[in-house]
């Protein structure tokens, strides 16, 4: 398993946080966002193409939300799609950390 993250001071749009592999699916485990304003952020499948959502539209709030889907709920990519997310704020912009616990299977 590996984890990647980052810290945002903007609107994203479409922003890459795995990149693809070819023939390969991305699989996430576990989500963690964290700021200090309430956010409107969404997984994404393929965000330097068609960008198709993984999961619904998942409103924080101010702090932050743990979500730990495990493996058998895990969502994922399809093969050779890399891993994104779309964020906007629903209150004063302020900056926002995203950490995300995936695999890359075949």
């Amino acid at each position: 398993m590996a984890i990647v993250f980052g810290s945002y001071t903007g609107t994203q749009v479409n922003t890459e946080l795995v990149p693809a592999q070819p023939g390969r699916i991305i699989r996430v485990v576990k989500l963690l966002v964290s700021g200090w304003t309430a956010l409107r952020l969404q997984l994404i499948a393929d965000p330097s193409g068609e960008a198709a959502p993984l999961l619904p539209h998942i409103h924080v709030g101010p702090g932050g939300l743990l979500l730990g889907l495990g493996r058998q709920c895990a969502v994922s990519t399809g093969p050779g799609q890399g891993l994104g997310f779309t964020a906007t704020f629903q209150g004063a912009a302020a900056s926002f950390g995203v950490a995300v616990w995936y695999e890359v299977v075949a």
